[in-house]
């Protein structure tokens, strides 16, 4: 329960501090001539890093536990 109370508070923590600064940075670092395609360009980016990532992280770096006993998943994991 600790485990999920953490990630709860970090993304809550995240999404009122830090989520919100890409948005407002790339609505004001750009000119008014090509801000709607330089935000454009800049979201779309941050997108696919975060696509990118939420993929690569279960195939990298979470096992498979199919087929495996809790002794083997531990030992794996100890």
């Amino acid at each position: 329960m600790a485990v999920l109370m953490t990630v709860a508070f970090y993304v809550i923590s995240f999404d009122v501090m830090l989520g919100p600064l890409v948005w407002v940075m790339t609505a004001d670092i750009f000119p008014d001539s090509i801000r709607a395609s330089a935000s454009s360009l800049c979201i779309g980016v941050n997108w696919l890093c975060n696509l990118i990532v939420g993929v690569a992280y279960p195939l990298k770096l979470v096992s498979e536990t199919s087929g495996k006993s809790a002794e083997e998943i531990l030992s794996e994991y100890n």
